[in-house]
């Protein structure tokens, strides 16, 4: 039987390359994933503001930016899926090593395991990538939400301008002895 040499992370530096979060949201902004908004928190301008112009780029600014975002998701979920395997076959190794070079009982052999620089690596990288992959998701969920708004209030103002005409068309087919007397139609056209 030949000698295992364990590899085993020092406990400061495997405790630091845990702690993802940092790397995480430095890199989400670098991506551009998140609005860069003049006054945070990031929010919609009040719609009922908004002319019929304004509210068709803002969709259309949402929508490119919903396209990115889910692009970015895409990404996101096939690196998540990518380290999970990486790990996955990481730990198989030390655990095949562990096994043919050392006589531990199991409880000990998973310790040796979860120390080893190698799993330490693999697993910052997943959890890297998970974190990711959920901050990209929520931004992607967050941005749809914000595309349904908008679209909603673009079709209630066109359901406000079908009533509005629904109302006139009604109007001036009313009869002329009871309706309105003024020798203008409904827009303001010469009868």
């Amino acid at each position: 039987m030949s000698t295992y040499i364990p590899q085993r992370e020092d406990l400061e530096t495997g405790r630091l390359r845990l702690n993802i979060t940092k790397d995480v949201l430095e890199d989400v902004s670098r991506r551009g994933i998140f609005f860069q908004p003049a006054t945070p928190p990031y929010q919609l301008p009040p719609l009922t503001q908004l002319d019929d112009d304004d509210l068709g780029d803002l969709l259309s600014t949402i929508s490119t930016y919903c396209a990115f975002v889910d692009e970015e998701l895409a990404r996101a979920s096939m690196e998540y899926e990518a380290a999970k395997s990486q790990e996955a076959f990481v730990r198989a190794r030390v655990r095949i090593e562990l096994r043919d070079h050392t006589k531990l009982k199991a409880d000990e052999a998973r310790d040796q395991m979860e120390v080893d620089k190698r799993v330490v690596e693999s697993r910052a990288n997943t959890l890297y990538a998970k974190a990711m992959y959920e901050v990209v998701e929520v931004k992607a969920k967050n941005s749809q939400r914000d595309w349904d708004t908008v679209s909603r209030r673009i079709t209630q103002r066109g359901q406000e301008i079908d009533r509005i005409r629904r109302g006139i068309n009604v109007e001036s087919q009313r009869d002329p002895t009871t309706g309105p007397t003024s020798p203008f139609g409904p827009f303001g056209m010469k009868r």
